[in-house]
């Protein structure tokens, strides 16, 4: 125990009298924890994926559906959500077809609050990055639905 004691007040000791070193050092810390927050968030994705579950992809079980649609419930039960995957662009859309009852919460509906955008009337989730696949778009549905379910619940936005 005291050999590591030791070793690390050497190195402290370095990093002191070497600013520039201090300041590597800061910065990969902070980039090894945003590193280790995305690859959290893209498991937390994967895992919630497997939870979407196949409505009906030939008919319309739910109005204004038209490609793959699917349906997600929450891990507390909470919600189902349907949902209908569009490709577009080379990426893919995901159209939400019922939104969750904010109102009935008293939580705020603006698309800036719920992550959500709209065209034509229709709503659908706003997500920062392309979606490239269908299995991805699973996950961002999935995902989007645990956190809407999380806003109801406790107010706390995405």
């Amino acid at each position: 125990m005291t050999r590591l004691v030791n070793q690390l007040n050497d190195w402290r000791e370095w990093l002191l009298k070497n600013p520039r070193a201090l300041t590597v050092t800061i910065f990969a810390v902070l980039l090894m924890g945003l590193i280790i927050r995305h690859v959290a968030r893209t498991i937390a994705a994967c895992r919630l994926r497997s939870r979407i579950r196949l409505v009906n992809t030939t008919g319309a079980p739910h109005s204004g559906c038209s490609g793959t649609c699917l349906t997600y419930r929450t891990l507390d039960g909470m919600l189902t959500i349907p949902f209908e995957f569009v490709q577009v662009g080379g990426g893919w859309r995901i159209y939400i077809l019922s939104s969750p009852p904010y109102d009935a919460f008293g939580r705020d509906s603006s698309n800036l609050a719920t992550h959500r955008l709209s065209e034509g009337g229709r709503f659908f989730i706003c997500w920062g990055g392309h979606i490239s696949s269908l299995n991805a778009a699973k996950g961002v549905a999935a995902l989007w639905s645990e956190k809407s379910s999380q806003y109801l619940r406790t107010g706390r936005g995405f």
